[in-house]
């Protein structure tokens, strides 16, 4: 049955700067209007009321479903207008800009919900907001007529329409990029097929396909950047905002070639660590004799690497994860690919992996690692990588992340990684359905793999 607000009460435990208006219940007669619902002494009934700003016009009736914007009121204020409610000043100082999403991404909310964002903050702030008439507070009367427990709260009708309209907004922007993709990735097909397929299987929403779009445009009009930070300037109106826009490209297959012609190509870097020795125009350094992991310039004309032998080799994804095992295991080589490897990293793995008596291969659980997996595991060659171990990450104890999309590009770019060499790995990630790339699961599944090898710090096999 519908509530109505009623006009304001002077009731005990009201907050200062709001005002309670009663939730009277109605329901409707034979004839369809609205009656209010009495006790049997014909009493009005008073157990729920609305805490408000004095000049908060009461809202609609019924209350708008969770979630779903309501029309404004007579006499309410305007919607406002997209991207105000982000600096309006009537945000009140408790409600930072980080959590102004939560407060936005529901019609209503649940007040047990509430206490789980702001724990013992959460009356202070509820009521910060309400007084700044962006929500209204909904609260139990006890047996005294006093305010009690919160029930919920709820966006006002200003606050509410500008949460519809900025919906309206990206979705519409969510359109125009996708339709940039599609023209983008038709006329690339034939051209650079790469660069095509990569954003093809891009996220619509996401920042990477917006640079994967823009990176597009410039490779059909022939345009040479000067550099990642001129790309963001041009592209997005400042030169930090995607600056890291090789990286994007680079983790999205985009090969190195491309990205040079783009001009946002930066030398990559592979991290190594343990029994590795470099060699370069005579010059020698064991890498053994330094702490933590190496990062070297991996396209240095002359650069040789080497492993001691009898060594025991990890390539990981993860720099802690490396760090951490550098830390632990001394006479381990690690070498950490800093995302996709480029292929001057993939020669000096190659080189690595073949020399190394023991072999495995440890990147993140989700496509990006089937991607790298697939890409070291096809540069080694069928001797080496028949004996390499792939090892799956997410197999061990961990935490569920947000599962993929299933008409999604991760799920796309794994079932299309089925046939190839990192078949396994893309076929756990599949049966999971979300993504693990967690520090602490690729150092427990290097243990593991060097348990099973019967392999200590201590000693080379």
């Amino acid at each position: 049955m519908p509530r109505l607000p009623d006009e304001p009460l002077d009731l005990p435990g009201v907050p200062d700067g709001l005002v309670a208006r009663p939730l009277r219940e109605h329901r409707r007669d034979e004839h369809g209007a609205l009656v209010e619902v009495r006790d049997r002494s014909g009493r009005r009934k008073l157990d729920l009321v609305m805490l408000t700003a004095p000049d908060e016009p009461p809202g609609d009736d019924p209350p708008a479903a969770p979630g779903a914007a309501r029309p404004v009121a007579p006499g309410a204020a305007a919607p406002l207008a997209p991207g105000a409610a982000a600096d309006d000043e009537r945000w009140p100082a408790t409600v930072p800009p980080a959590t102004r999403g939560f407060v936005l991404g529901a019609g209503r909310r649940r007040w047990a919900t509430v206490i789980d964002r702001f724990g013992e903050d959460a009356w202070p702030v509820a009521c910060d907001l309400a007084r700044a008439g962006i929500v209204r507070l909904v609260c139990a009367v006890d047996d005294r007529l006093a305010v009690a427990t919160p029930r919920r709260w709820e966006l006002t009708e200003p606050w509410a329409a500008r949460v519809a309209l900025g919906r309206g907004d990206r979705h519409a922007d969510r359109e125009r990029w996708q339709r940039r993709a599609e023209l983008a990735v038709a006329a690339l097909a034939s051209s650079d097929p790469e660069l095509a397929a990569a954003l093809e299987e891009a996220d619509p929403g996401g920042s990477s396909a917006r640079i994967l779009v823009c990176a597009a445009e410039d490779r059909l009009a022939g345009i040479v950047r000067d550099g990642p930070r001129a790309f963001s300037q041009a592209h997005f109106g400042d030169t930090k905002s995607h600056a890291h826009v090789d990286a994007v490209l680079r983790h999205s297959g985009v090969p190195t070639g491309t990205r040079q012609q783009l001009g946002v190509h930066r030398s990559q870097r592979l991290g190594v660590a343990g029994p590795v020795v470099l060699e370069r125009t005579g010059a020698t350094i064991e890498v053994a004799r330094l702490d933590g992991l190496v990062e070297l310039r991996a396209d240095q004309p002359g650069l040789t690497l080497s492993v001691a032998p009898g060594a025991a080799l990890v390539v990981v994804e993860n720099l802690q994860a490396g760090e951490a095992l550098t830390d632990r295991h001394r006479d381990l080589a690690v070498a950490y690919t800093a995302g996709m490897p480029s292929e001057a990293s993939l020669s000096h793995l190659a080189a690595l992996g073949e020399a190394a008596a023991h072999l495995a291969i440890a990147p993140d659980a989700d496509a990006g690692g089937v991607r790298i997996a697939e890409a070291v595991l096809t540069r080694l060659g069928d001797a080496t990588g028949q004996r390499a171990a792939l090892l799956d990450v997410g197999a061990g104890p961990h935490r569920p992340s947000h599962p993929w999309r299933d008409d999604g590009p991760a799920k796309a770019a794994l079932r299309r990684a089925l046939p190839g060499p990192a078949a396994a790995l893309a076929r756990a990630c599949l049966d999971r359905g979300y993504p693990v790339e967690q520090e602490a699961t690729t150092i427990a599944a290097v243990e593991a793999w060097l348990a099973r090898l019967g392999w200590t710090s201590a000693t080379r096999h």
